[in-house]
Order: structure tokens, then C-alpha cells, then sequence
């Protein structure tokens, strides 16, 4: 927390783009704070006072690697609010995340003053919410002007490529660096030149802690497994988001400091001031010693940080990779902090059950609220805890009283014996609770659809559940955080009432697994199971996203003839290069800068990754009935049936190509493992990450033949961006177009115009294609390419009947397929709709049938 000299110097900054904006009440209290805000804006190469510009927001990630600079057309935003939801109109695109494209200039801006009244409004509504209370004010205020300003362009930018919230925030963030220290505001001393210090945290070995304590040979059939790994996938997130808010804390900063947070890692701007490094690394231990004992010595948080000067803002992606330097060099030795203390603590992560409260309440609820309970509070003060339960469709409303140490004892873990089933997280280290209440599993009548979208009698539900909350703890909080999960309507929020300051945010983070047992649904019989309980791995192998599940008066359950578990993870390729090179300018220009690695830019495009992957992606993951074990920053683990996972690739590596302005220099890798929902689900997360790692190694290879010797000369264009799967990696461009054809194979197959006896033979002939160690045996191409025009032949297709046919299943399939088997470097990609086809096909589900699964 800042004082509030500071609080009000950098609130002037953060909407110093244009006067009128704040209340006027407000803006005429602030203080002067131009010396500040000026020398904040020559650091940035700011050249006039900023505002909104007369251009729309060119899409950053177009400009990765000059790429912009290659096209004759432009990928820009409309002045908009922030949403990663679908639009009204069913459209899977948010117009807010994906660019518009137009050839020549761009277009006028449209929308861009009610954008900014609709900021005015809501923070005029804040402002009589808070009773200005300041910081309350600014921390809100700060997310609406995400919200709000996100995707209006910065007068500021000298390419239109940074958003008025990201230049706003960057610039407030260096007015809080600035004036730490201070003694008068009106009259600052900088030192000259002034330091900077660029600060990361990491929670080291992300996997292994939310695997930890895990029997690896459990089965995916297992429930609470399924809960644990969901509840430990948030807890990451959200500590991710507790520890660096801890540092901004200790530093006096305000989240405009807060670069990024996502996927275990965060980045801080701070000041340089006298033994900085030595607070940073204190607290860094004590960090470590106090989360320790209650997440056991597999937990480690490192620290690493440079310093900088004033060249930090022009060539930012210099120091980035500085500070990735040093990252690597504290992993190397996870130990060199505090292993005397390490060694003291008991590993008690035995008693850690707050996987589980989290697995129970993440998929029915909108909000998490944060209380900070009062410095010296008796931890054996009562206070009112309200339960709801629906029974009959009807809501019930239970009291009781207990003591905040009974709340929190781990020893009442069991879901039906806990005191407050609304408790998530206990840092009652740090005073502080985690809430999520509870809406759509205990106050919806279990006969309606509880997938459904929000209402607005939801969202009134919501907040009268979020007051009660606040209510019930009155006496014990000394403030409150309410933070809508991947919603960014605070607005709704502000009329909450409490004794002590509530603030409000919004955060993006992968957390979809909303598939929930239906009334009536033949898969509840598989276990004790009630309608609304989340589904578990044995319910979602057998979903099949084309058929829709839960419409009203028409519900068909029909599910997947084959059922196999699928997991999936990805990961963004040359992220360390994008940042490092990739908005570096190769324009010849004179007037042009050569240089674009500003660090607004590299702030910008940070922000625009964990927009996609945290926010975005939970669309497509709700599509395609999935469930998200983790996803942020630059990587996902998503688990769902085989079928549901392979269209969900394709139709993510589509959005991502839209999303980048189909930039090849910003692609993805990813790995799909299938298998039995009774293999060890442990096991399943490394054996992705192989084909992961397989997909990262794929080369797109050119080759050429010399039309007179023969020879074939071979260059590679480019190495990553492929996937493997149905153990065969390939390039995202030929998956798409096997996955296709793979459609087209089904329709013959389900059309009985073709069998699946041919199907299994042309498997057998693509893998005897192949030699043990992977190598092609060209001499067998040829002979199996006979054997299978001999084959065709037996089914009908003659040689000329093949090359006349211009539709139906020759056309379409057997010319195809002839075509590519000989080509030595094409034929293995058949592996995909050739296996895609026969699963599909396969039938061992009795479920569909109306029998009970075995």
C-alpha cells in the first residue's frame, strides 16, 4: 500500500490523459503532481501530454518481427470494453480479442466517446460507493480503465500500437517509483540518472506440486483426483497473484506495477533505493519459510531481479532477457536460499485440503472474495456462518456460529463436516481468507439447466451471497476484495455494503470446466452422483461436443461409441526471442525509429498473451465440453474426451492464427495423449508433455527435386509450430487438412460405402511403411502402393475409373489417398483420419444403447 500523498499523485497519473475523466470532486482535491508526471513522460519518450488518439489501436502482435511491415493491409481494434465472452449474436470472436483487418489507411474510429462516457459513468458510480476512501478508489478505478480503455489507442504511441490503459499504467507505474522516497511531491529530487529495478518471481516446479503427495497410479476415474488436480491448478494462479500483491505491498507500490501475473511467474517494476536487493531477497525468505509450512518443502518461490536506468524504457527486451539470465541461474540451485530453515519445517502438505475446497466450488462460482481479517484478532472469535442448500427446488437458508480457528482447522476438512463450505483458501499467516460463494449447485432448482448462462436474477443471487458474506464476518475483516473470475463487470458490485473498505477488481484465468450432470442423464448412474455435480473424467471421455447436451424440452443423450480420455498441453514457441527480438523494426526509414522494444510495447504484448490464453481460451474450452487443469500467460493442460480434444485443436490453432493477424512468427506447439480413463492420471500430464516436447522438435522442411538428376535437395523453413498426436507429429496445416479429410472419410465409412476392414488395412500399410527406427523404407512405398491399387481395385475402383471420377468416393477419398501414399514424406500424416475414423466408428458404449456402463 502506498500513503496517500503518493495514492493521489498516482491516481493524477493513471488518468492524466484527459482532464474530466475522474469526478470532479476528486480531481480538484488531487494535488499537484506535474514535476512527477513530466519526468515519468520524458523517461518513456512520451512527447506530449497524452489522451486518446484520433486513430483506432493497431494490433501489436502483427508487428512481431516486422511483420506489418511486410503486408499491405493493417489488423486494428474499434474502441471498445473489454469482454472475453461470446457476443450476442453466437459469434465465438469477442470483437474486444480479435483484430479487424483493412487494406490502405485506417478507418475513423467509431464508438470511442461512449466508450470513454461509459468509464465516466462507472467511475462516477465508484466514487459514491468508496466515500472517498482513496485507495479504495484507485484500485477499482485502475480496473476500470482496463476495462474501458484497453482498445483505444495512446496519443502517447507513435505507431498507435499501445492502448491508453497500457500507456496509463506504465506511466503510473514509474510516477510510484519516482516518488517513493519522496518528501515533497510538489517539489521531487530524482536522482540523476534514476534506477529502476525489474523484478520476477517463479514458482519453481509447477507440475510437481500439484502432482505432489499424488498416487501416480490412481485412476482417472477417481473424483476427488479430479478435484485435487482442478483445485491445485487455481491454487498456483491464485498464489501467483497473493505473492506478487505481497510484494507490491512490501514495496509500496500499486498494481500498475504489476507488469504481468500469470502461469507461476510475475514481473514488478519497482524503485532503486539503498539495499534494495537485500529487502527483496529478505522477504523472498521469509516468503519461502512461511509457505513452506503449510505447503511442505516441495514448494520453492524464487526471486531474481536487475537493476536498470533510464535506457530500461527504450530497449527493454536487453533487460528481459538480463532477468531471464539470472532466472535460470536461481534454478540451477533451487536450494541457495534459506536451507537451514528448509530443513527445520515438516512437510505438511498431508494436511493441504484446500485442492479439494477449491475443486468443489470453482466450476459454481463468478466471484472470489478476499478478507483481511483485523492485525490482532482473536483467532477464537465467533462469527455467523450462513449455509444455503436446495432441496426440492427450494433454497434453505442455515445459521451457525464457530470461531475463526475452526474455520480454518484442517481436521474438519471432510466437505459435509466443514463449517464454512464458502472457504477456499486459509493464509491466515498472512490474515487473510479466501471465499467462493456459491450460487449455481445450491440455490438453482437441480430440474433447470445449470450450465446456463448468467442471468441477471443470477447475478442478484451472487451479490445478495456475497453481502451475506460480508455480513458474516462484520466484525472479524479489516477489509474485503471482490474479484469477478473472467467478468469484467465490477460496476455490479459497487453498491455492496460493509463496515470496513471493499475493493474491486477483475482477473482473467483459465478455470472452465463447467460440464456438469444433467436431470435424468443416463452417465449420473456411473457413480453416486446428483444433477449439478461436476463431471468427472469418467462422464467427460464420453462427450461429444456436436451433440448438444441440456436444451429444454429436447434433451438427447448421445454420447461417444468409443470413450477415451484425451490431454492436451501447449506452449507458445520463441516467447523468450518474441521478447527479446521480436519487436525490433527492420525499417530503413530515416524518420522511422528502428527500435519499437519500448517497454510499453513488451508490457502490451505481455498483457495481449494472458488475455488469450487466460481469458479467452475458457470459450473454447466451455464449446468443447473440456476441463482446464491450468492455462495463463503462454501454456494450457486441458483434459476431455479424444474426440472433443482433437476438433478443439484445431479450432484453437484457427482462433490463434486470427488472434496473432496470422503472424508465422507467433505459433504454438502441442502434444495429445490418448488412453483408458484408467490410466494413471499422474501419469497422463508427462506423457503429454513428451509429445509436447516431440511437437517443439518437428522441422517444416522444403525439398526440391533437380528435375535432371533427380537429386532432392532439402532446406528447413522453420522449426515448431506442429502437433503430435496418434504418435505422428506434423505441422498445425497438414493436421487441419487430415482432420478434414478425416470427416470425409467417416461420412463414406457411415454411409457404408466404405468398410472398416480397408480402413485397418490402410493403417497397416502406412506403419509397414516404416522401419523400427523410424526411418522410410522407400522400396516397401512402392511395393505397397501396388498392393493398395490392388486393393481398391477389389472394392470397384479401377485405375480408370479413379482418374475420371470427379466427385462421390473415388474423387473425394481413393485419388487422394493414392496420390500422397507414394510420397515418402506425406503418407504417414494418413495415420491421423485413418485412427480418427476407426475410433469413431468403434463401438463399446452401452450407454448409448440405454444399458448401464460397465
Amino acid at each position: 500500500m502506498i500513503n496517500q500523498e503518493r495514492c493521489k499523485a498516482y491516481l493524477k497519473a493513471l488518468f492524466s490523459f484527459k482532464e474530466g475523466t475522474l469526478p470532479q470532486a476528486l480531481e480538484a482535491a488531487l494535488e499537484t503532481s506535474e514535476p512527477l508526471i513530466n519526468k515519468a513522460r520524458e523517461l518513456l519518450g512520451a512527447n506530449s501530454n497524452g489522451g486518446v488518439a484520433d486513430q483506432p489501436l493497431v494490433a501489436i502482435l502483427s508487428r512481431v518481427f516486422g511483420q506489418d511491415e511486410k503486408n499491405d493491409y493493417k489488423y486494428f481494434f474499434q474502441p471498445c470494453s473489454l469482454s472475453v465472452m461470446p457476443e450476442v449474436d453466437g459469434s465465438v470472436q469477442p470483437v474486444s480479442v480479435f483484430p479487424e483487418k483493412t487494406h490502405g489507411n485506417l478507418p475513423v474510429p467509431n464508438n470511442a466517446k461512449s466508450v470513454e462516457k461509459g468509464l465516466q459513468n462507472a467511475l462516477n458510480e465508484l466514487s459514491k460507493a468508496t466515500k472517498k476512501d482513496l485507495s479504495a478508489f484507485s484500485y477499482a478505478a485502475y480496473h476500470l480503465l482496463h476495462k474501458y480503455l484497453t482498445r483505444s489507442a495512446s496519443a502517447d504511441s507513435p505507431d498507435n500500437d499501445v492502448s491508453v490503459f497500457d500507456h496509463q499504467r506504465i506511466l503510473a507505474a514509474v510516477v510510484n517509483c519516482l516518488s517513493h522516497g519522496q518528501t515533497n511531491l510538489a517539489q521531487p529530487k530524482f536522482t540523476e540518472p534514476p534506477e529502476f529495478v525489474l523484478l520476477k518471481g517463479d514458482i519453481s516446479g509447477i507440475q510437481k506440486f500439484i502432482y505432489h503427495h499424488m498416487d501416480l497410479t490412481q485412476v482417472g476415474g477417481s473424483n476427488d483426483l479430479s478435484k485435487k488436480l482442478r483445485g491445485r491448478s487455481f491454487y498456483v494462479t491464485l498464489l501467483t497473484n497473493f505473492l506478487a500483491e505481497r510484494f507490491l505491498e512490501h514495496l509500496e507500490l500499486t498494481e500498475a506495477n504489476l507488469i504481468y501475473s500469470t502461469g507461476g511467474q510475475f514481473m514488478i517494476l519497482a524503485p532503486a533505493y539503498v539495499q534494495v536487493e537485500k529487502h527483496l531477497d529478505d522477504f523472498a525468505e521469509k516468503l519461502n519459510r512461511d509457505l513452506r509450512k503449510k505447503l511442505g518443502n516441495g514448494f520453492n518461490f524464487l526471486l531474481g531481479y536487475v537493476r536498470a536506468g533510464a535506457h530500461l524504457f527504450e530497449d527493454t527486451g536487453k533487460y528481459f532477457t538480463a532477468l531471464e539470465k539470472e532466472m535460470s541461474q536461481q534454478k540451477a540451485n533451487v536450494l541457495k536460499s534459506s536451507l537451514k530453515e528448509v530443513m527445520k519445517v515438516q512437510d505438511t502438505v498431508d494436511e493441504f485440503l484446500e485442492d479439494v475446497w477449491l475443486g468443489n466450488n470453482i466450476p459454481y462460482s463468478e466471484c472470489l472474495v478476499e478478507l483481511t481479517l483485523k492485525k490482532k484478532l482473536d483467532k477464537g472469535q465467533q462469527v455467523r456462518v450462513t449455509r444455503k442448500t436446495a432441496k426440492n427446488g427450494r433454497v434453505q437458508t442455515h445459521e451457525t456460529s464457530a470461531s475463526i480457528a475452526q474455520i480454518v482447522d484442517g481436521s474438519i476438512g471432510e466437505e459435509h463436516n466443514r463449517v464454512d463450505r464458502r472457504l477456499v483458501i486459509d493464509l491466515l499467516v498472512y490474515n487473510k481468507l479466501y471465499f467462493m460463494p456459491s450460487t449455481r449447485k445450491y440455490t438453482q432448482d437441480s430440474s433447470t439447466e445449470v450450465d446456463s448462462p448468467y442471468t441477471p436474477e443470477d447475478y442478484h443471487k451472487l451479490k445478495d451471497d456475497i453481502q451475506v458474506l460480508l455480513n458474516d464476518y462484520a466484525d472479524a475483516i479489516e477489509s474485503a476484495t471482490v474479484i469477478s473470475l473472467n467478468k469484467t463487470n465490477i460496476e455490479d458490485f459497487f453498491d455492496l455494503k460493509a463496515p470496513c473498505p471493499v475493493y474491486h477488481k477483475f482477473y482473467f484465468l483459465g478455470s472452465e470446466s463447467r460440464q456438469f450432470f444433467e436431470k435424468d442423464e443416463p452417465l449420473l448412474a456411473l457413480y453416486d452422483n446428483k444433477p449439478g455435480d461436476v463431471m468427472h473424467f469418467d462422464g467427460l471421455q464420453m462427450l461429444n461436443y456436436t451433440e448438444r447436451r441440456g436444451k429444454q424440452g429436447a434433451k438427447k443423450y448421445k454420447y461417444l461409441e468409443y470413450p477415451m480420455l484425451g490431454a492436451m498441453r501447449l506452449d507458445v514457441d520463441y516467447l523468450g526471442s518474441i521478447f527479446a527480438f521480436g519487436l525490433e523494426s527492420n525499417s530503413k526509414e530515416e524518420n522511422k525509429p528502428n527500435d519499437r522494444k519500448s517497454f510499453t510495447r513488451l508490457a502490451t504484448l505481455s498483457r495481449e498473451f494472458h488475455l488469450f490464453f487466460a481469458g479467452y481460451f475458457n470459450v473454447l474450452v466451455n464449446k468443447y465440453q473440456l476441463y482446464t487443469t491450468y492455462s495463463g500467460g503462454d501454456d494450457a493442460f486441458v483434459v476431455g474426451s479424444w474426440y472433443n480434444l482433437m476438433h478443439f485443436a484445431q479450432e484453437l490453432h484457427q482462433q490463434f492464427k486470427d488472434f496473432t493477424c496470422h503472424n508465422p512468427y507467433v505459433t504454438f506447439s502441442a502434444g495429445l495423449f490418448f488412453c483408458d480413463v484408467k490410466h494413471p492420471v499422474g501419469r497422463f500430464a508427462y506423457q503429454a508433455e513428451d509429445l509436447e516436447k516431440r511437437a517443439k522438435n518437428f522441422q517444416h522442411i522444403e525439398r526440391k527435386k533437380d528435375p535432371k538428376t533427380g537429386d532432392v535437395t532439402e532446406k528447413v523453413l522453420a522449426e515448431k509450430g506442429a502437433i503430435s498426436v496418434f504418435d505422428h507429429t506434423l505441422s498445425w496445416e497438414h493436421y487441419e487438412c487430415m482432420l478434414g479429410f478425416g470427416d470425409t472419410l467417416l461420412k463414406h465409412v457411415n454411409n457404408d460405402q466404405l468398410s472398416r476392414s480397408l480402413v485397418h488395412r490402410l493403417i497397416r500399410l502406412i506403419k509397414s511403411n516404416t522401419r523400427r527406427n523410424g526411418s522410410v523404407d522407400v522400396l516397401r512405398i512402392y511395393r505397397n502402393t501396388a498392393k493398395l491399387h490392388y486393393l481398391f481395385a477389389r472394392y470397384g475402383f479401377k485405375e480408370e475409373h479413379i482418374k475420371k471420377a470427379t466427385d462421390g468416393l473415388a474423387h473425394e477419398v481413393v485419388k487422394v489417398i493414392l496420390r500422397d501414399f507414394k510420397n515418402p514424406f506425406a503418407f504417414k500424416d494418413y495415420l491421423i483420419p485413418t485412427s480418427y475414423v476407426l475410433w469413431k466408428t468403434r463401438k463399446i458404449n452401452e450407454l448409448n444403447k440405454g444399458k448401464p456402463h460397465e
